[in-house]
């Protein structure tokens, strides 16, 4: 079950899914600072202890911390409901200035990993198939830290919505994740 209130942003806390891209928070930024916030687009939050965790909209979440805005409307679930499951949803929305890419479902799958999670709970909690879950371990346990970590630093822009991600087998032939 869910409300929609006006949450005083001092009880907001960072869900820290994925890394805050710098680009986004300056396209978030003008654009609020131009138009001021939009009550359409609220924060998703979870209550936990008297505070707020930002589930979805932690890029906003950045700006409005930084603009130092007092309040803003958030759809608040309560306490027992899963910030993974939430995050992993919203940023699936197709007006997201940040969509999930490669190396995101490649964070959160490791931390949940991390976590003690099993292929099975990680399916259900991003709402993948297990057997896709599994093919993004092997990816994951077969790049080199140093590579990945390469790669997210000198990328050009991030991978959209409508680019197909895949691996080629020894004979050039694209298959998907």
């Amino acid at each position: 079950m869910y409300q929609t209130e006006q949450i005083d942003t001092s009880k907001l806390k960072p869900f820290p899914i994925r890394e805050i891209r710098p680009a986004i928070i300056e396209r978030i930024k003008a654009r609020i600072e131009s138009t001021g916030y939009n009550p359409s687009r609220p924060l998703s939050v979870v209550k936990q202890n008297g505070s707020y965790i930002v589930a979805d909209g932690n890029h906003r979440y950045e700006v409005i911390r930084r603009l130092q805005i007092e309040s803003v409307p958030c759809v608040v679930y309560e306490e027992g409901h899963d910030p993974y499951s939430l995050a992993v949803n919203g940023n699936q929305d197709e007006d997201t200035y940040a969509p999930m890419d490669l190396f995101d479902w490649l964070d959160v799958i490791g931390r949940l990993q991390d976590e003690g999670l099993t292929q099975e709970k990680i399916g259900e909690v991003v709402g993948w198939s297990r057997d896709k879950i599994q093919k993004y371990i092997i990816l994951r346990s077969q790049i080199v830290t140093e590579v990945l970590a390469f790669a997210k630093a000198n990328q050009k822009g991030r991978v959209t919505i409508n680019v197909t991600t895949g691996t080629k087998n020894e004979r050039g032939v694209t298959s998907g994740l």
